[in-house]
């Protein structure tokens, strides 16, 4: 282990103090949108009373790394969290993906690969090593299939990808009666409408025009 390591591995653990990991849950399944909460100082007010301030929520886009709950191991991987998600939606299929080469480990031929392998004196650190845990059948899309976000969103389908995003870009906050316009007049939501509580959700604090948004969501409808 060389003196870099072990000086990063002998600091304490003070990850973002002040702060913590939460989650806001979707309505379908798996959608669990992490964000971070950031705790305030009091403020003096002028009648030099301390009020206390709420925490600001950000974006955290750490991924599991960000979890101190959750264990991570380089050779496990990461969960294939939206595998079912796209599984579900019946429109693709596992295929036979191409044969490994060695330029996709930085080798020219298999003879360098194989010699990186065997490194003894690297002790670990520099030696190619497989990782058989990570080795996913790719999906493709069927026959006919368009598998898009933008082609289930022209059909009126909502996606866990889709509320995952709305949640994300409104920072977890509840969808509003309405969408205010430009000019005064409300383009009101209908509540049984979940196409667009999720556009709503992802677009109505940014600087979008609302009227626009109207004639895009009347369109896909």
């Amino acid at each position: 282990m060389n003196a870099a390591v072990q000086i990063e591995k002998d600091k304490p653990e003070t990850q973002l103090p002040n702060s913590r990991r939460i989650y806001v849950e979707g309505t379908q399944p798996g959608v669990r949108v992490p964000f971070r909460e950031i705790d305030q100082n009091p403020t003096r007010n002028f009648r030099n009373e301390l009020e206390e301030n709420p925490p600001v929520r950000v974006y955290d886009t750490s991924g599991p790394y960000g979890d101190p709950s959750i264990a991570t191991d380089v050779r496990e991987g990461l969960p294939a969290l939206r595998r079912e998600w796209i599984v579900f939606r019946g429109d693709v299929e596992e295929y036979e993906g191409r044969t490994l080469q060695p330029i996709d480990d930085g080798y020219l031929t298999f003879d360098a690969a194989n010699q990186a392998r065997q490194k003894e004196k690297a002790k670990g650190l520099n030696r190619l090593e497989d990782f058989p845990a990570l080795l996913r059948t790719p999906l493709g899309a069927k026959q006919g299939s368009c598998v898009t976000q933008m082609h289930y969103a022209k059909r009126g389908i909502i996606t866990p990808e889709m509320e995952f995003i709305a949640i994300r870009e409104n920072l977890g906050r509840k969808p509003s009666a309405g969408i205010p316009a430009r000019n005064g007049d409300e383009f009101h939501l209908r509540r049984d409408d979940a196409l667009l509580r999720v556009m709503h959700l992802g677009h109505a604090r940014t600087s979008f025009s609302s009227q626009r948004r109207a004639a895009q969501c009347r369109k896909i409808l």
